[in-house]
């Protein structure tokens, strides 16, 4: 991909992203009578956590936890990626190459 073609493809995203986030969400109807969760989906806003560096995945977890996580292009305000692990302690286990 061309440097050209590239900032052309982040230009559309951030405009698609933009409009997206000054849009009220279509609210999906519900079959049943849920309980409310202890977090509303609807108002998790990216750009508002808290950073962590790319390497989060070094950081002690004992725990592995479930979590989202959410990669961004802070310096153009783009959200790449959104991930979701069962057990956050080992979502980046890499093995060195065997000799």
């Amino acid at each position: 991909m061309s440097a050209d073609a590239l900032l052309k493809w982040k230009a559309q995203i951030f405009e698609y992203q933009q409009r997206v986030r000054e849009t009220k969400p279509v609210q999906q109807a519900t079959l049943f009578d849920l309980t409310p969760n202890h977090c509303d989906p609807e108002t998790i806003d990216p750009f508002a956590l808290h950073l962590q560096p790319m390497a989060f995945y070094r950081m002690p977890d004992d725990f592995g936890q479930a979590a989202l996580y959410f990669v961004i292009d802070s310096a153009a305000e783009l959200l790449l990626y959104v991930g979701e692990t069962c057990q956050s302690n080992k979502r980046f286990w890499f093995t060195e190459p065997q000799n």
